[in-house]
């Protein structure tokens, strides 16, 4: 759930874990647990989204990239960071979004 006032709130997506906010709560990123799924990143306008599918939509090449787990994102919710396997290596990887 994000709380969007005293007696607001909205519901994110079944089967999610929030890891990262940025400086306002407006973009929310972490985990969607259902069928696994992978990073996600919610905003008022897109909703929830695969965060790799997002990058993928905006021309980002993802071969080789599985496994992902976002741990934080930038003040602005452009930016994220995190690990994933790369070609059957664990890496850290820093994602902009457009």
């Amino acid at each position: 759930m994000r709380w969007g006032g005293s007696t607001k709130a909205q519901s994110l997506s079944f089967g999610t874990r929030v890891h990262a906010t940025n400086h306002d709560g407006s973009v929310i990123a972490g985990r969607l647990f259902v069928f696994n799924s992978g990073p996600f990143i919610w905003d008022a306008t897109n909703g929830t989204r695969e965060l790799f599918e997002a990058l993928a939509e905006a021309g980002a090449d993802l071969s080789g990239w599985s496994d992902e787990f976002v741990e934080g994102i930038s003040a602005d919710g452009r930016t994220c960071v995190g690990y994933a396997t790369h070609d059957g290596v664990t890496e850290a990887f820093i994602a902009r979004l457009p």
